[in-house]
Formats: C-alpha cells, structure tokens, sequence
C-alpha cells in the first residue's frame, strides 16, 4: 500500500491483537511526494493519527525527536533491577 514504506515493525499488548508499527516522520515523508511539508503534518495528524480504526487501528511510533508532547506517554516502561 501506499504507507509500506513506513512501517517498522508489529507491535503487541498482552491480550490485544498484533499491530502494525509505523513511523510518523516517515509517514510525513510519503506525504510529502504529493504536498508541502506543512500540509503533509496536518493530513497525518487529522486523517492517519486522529483516526480509530477499532481494535486494528495501527500503532504510530514517534521519535524522541519528534514526539509530540501531548501525546507523551502516561505510562512508561519500570527500569530494570539491578542484575546480581
């Protein structure tokens, strides 16, 4: 499909179905061929991460670097123990 090029993985949750990964800046990047830079954020933004899709809506993965910050995560990962 047209967004092949941006996927970067299958994601899981325990108990939830497996997830198509995709990266939003690479996203931006197919967008691109058709738009300006601008436009190419505010189409992903409104029609590709604003969209529920139910239970098989894709997993859309942000970048330190551009990671939104309302959409930061409310839960993060526990460091692990020390070994030993």
């Amino acid at each position: 499909t047209r967004f092949d090029d941006a996927i970067v993985g299958i994601g899981e949750r325990c108990g939830q179905p497996a997830l198509l990964v995709y990266d939003y800046e690479k996203i931006i990047a197919v967008l691109q061929k058709d738009m300006p830079e601008e436009d190419a954020r505010e189409y992903a933004d409104f029609n590709i991460t604003g969209a529920w899709l139910g239970e098989h809506t894709p997993i859309i993965l942000y970048t330190r670097k551009g990671l939104p910050t309302s959409r930061a995560p409310r839960v993060a990962l526990a460091p692990l123990p020390p070994a030993g």
